[in-house]
């Protein structure tokens, strides 16, 4: 486990191991101003609230001086290497005073730094995340950090104060490994690895990038999951701590490069590596076996795969191909033993939702504490539905434009399945819980946009990417049509056309 200098509380809960950097807790003003240096606003203070003691930082400067952002710094001692989530509890009652908020770093002579936002009044918990992190300058690592800045940036001349609570460190139960630098292809590897992220964000999953030197090094230690979305050449030091980490229960999840020895630790053999003989020869991937929130079917356009098939643990295939005229490849798609799970090729873009739902199920599979950490942030995210910053602001807002039915009635629905859901979590009934809140939160944004008032004249535009058109030669035929559909604008790619 990675060890924290200034670590206040410990607790492990279904996003992972939170580890607390700072509980803006203090005995008194003068302790935490020793502790915190302020830039561009008034000296920390302490102040209770609620019957317990946050710290509070005011943008209120006595003089005329309006400088871009007030920030707050910390000399530390940390080693935040496989830390993929920062957690800080925060209030204000002037939003709208900060575009918004940045955590910094600082190591050696750089910085890692990532932003939030506020929704709205009062307390929330901002979410950064280190796979997002901008670099500034030349750090040295996550794991030789010796500073922490938290940054309110200034929206005009508006001023406010700013109450904190807990600035946490959360590293989850699933990595997602990252070869980096020890693939020859690096361009692939990096988009391979943010695509992959990207859809495990879009389903609430926490997760941690580690590169695989940081595996060598014990990264996953304490965790559920390591998913390998391309790892072509894992060094000998890397593939002896997975082959630990799956020893020790750990579970791997590889995408397309898989090894003779990484395939037989999990149960797998490699088969060869096929082209497909035509465009459209692996177009499709079919489930066979009934997995717990897995599609039926997934498309998937791969020109390639690296066969495998089982040999081990209780190693099977789940799902084979099909082409694009809905024939039978004759290939497997997808193996799952008791060890992890194995595709035959990367993942790639298309079917985007689907594709989702098939990494949420193969993870649950592999990790049942998955589902419930997804329905965990889900419910704690639901009640934010575009401005609305609660279920009770989301039926002022309907009834303040007409009181829409439909959307007065999709609010009442969306109650009861989060009341149904909130069931299921109490029986532990975790995949069950998140059905009912992704359901709820389609009503909520439907009720949400059919709430929209409509203003006498808008701007209702359509972008045209060919610059030519619907139909090249006859721009009028294409405006009169536009026209029928309500539109009023155009905005022609000319530098296309």
């Amino acid at each position: 486990m990675t060890v924290f200098s200034i670590i206040c509380l410990t607790v492990l809960n279904a996003s992972g191991l939170r580890d607390t950097l700072d509980s803006f807790d203090y005995r008194n003003s003068a302790a935490a101003r020793q502790a915190w240096q302020v830039t561009g606003g008034l000296p920390v203070e302490m102040t209770d609230v609620d019957d317990r003691r946050v710290m509070k930082i005011d943008g209120n400067l006595p003089d005329d001086s309006h400088p871009s952002r007030v920030s707050m710094d910390r000399k530390v001692k940390l080693n935040l290497e496989g830390v993929g989530e920062f957690t800080l509890r925060v209030a204000t009652d002037l939003p709208e005073a900060t575009n918004h908020v940045s955590l910094y770093f600082r190591s050696g002579n750089g910085w890692y730094s990532m932003s939030a936002g506020f929704r709205g009044r009062g307390w929330q918990t901002l979410h950064f995340y280190s796979s997002k992190a901008s670099i500034e300058g030349k750090p040295s690592g996550w794991d030789k950090i010796d500073t922490i800045r938290v940054a309110f940036w200034r929206a005009g001349f508006l001023d406010a104060v700013f109450l904190l609570d807990h600035l946490s460190g959360v590293r989850h139960e699933i990595a997602v490994v990252d070869a980096g630098k020890n693939a020859d292809d690096t361009e692939t590897v990096a988009a391979v690895v943010r695509r992959i992220e990207k859809m495990l964000a879009a389903e609430g999953i926490g997760f941690d990038r580690v590169g695989e030197d940081a595996v060598a090094r014990g990264a996953l230690e304490g965790r559920s999951v390591a998913i390998l979305p391309y790892n072509p050449l894992p060094s000998n030091e890397t593939y002896e701590a997975l082959r630990k980490f799956v020893d020790g229960g750990g579970r791997l999840f590889v995408c397309y490069s898989l090894s003779k020895r990484l395939g037989k630790l999990l149960g797998f053999e490699l088969g060869k590596w096929q082209r497909g003989k035509r465009p459209g020869s692996f177009a499709e991937i079919r489930f066979e076996e009934d997995i717990l929130g897995m599609p039926k079917s997934v498309k998937q356009s791969s020109w390639n795969i690296n066969a495998a098939r089982p040999v081990g643990f209780n190693a099977r295939v789940v799902a084979k191909w099909y082409d694009d005229q809905g024939k039978p490849a004759g290939e497997p798609a997808m193996l799952l033993s008791d060890r992890g799970a194995y595709l035959t090729h990367i993942v790639l873009p298309d079917d985007a939702t689907a594709k989702r739902k098939m990494l949420l199920a193969t993870l649950g599979r592999l990790a049942p504490v998955v589902w419930e950490q997804v329905c965990e942030r889900r419910l704690e995210e639901i009640d934010h539905i575009g401005h609305c910053n609660s279920l009770e602001e989301l039926a002022g807002f309907i009834k303040e434009n007409g009181n829409v039915s439909e959307a007065a009635k999709g609010l009442e629905s969306a109650r009861s399945l989060l009341a149904d859901a909130r069931g299921a979590v109490e029986k532990k009934q975790f995949p069950q819980a998140n059905a009912l809140v992704s359901e709820a939160g389609e009503l909520l944004d439907r009720a949400y946009l059919l709430s929209q008032p409509s203003p006498t004249i808008e701007a209702r535009g359509w972008w045209n990417h060919s610059g030519t058109g619907l139909y090249p030669g006859d721009w009028d035929r294409a405006l009169e049509e536009l026209s029928q559909a309500g539109f009023n604008m155009v905005f022609p790619n000319m530098l296309w056309a």
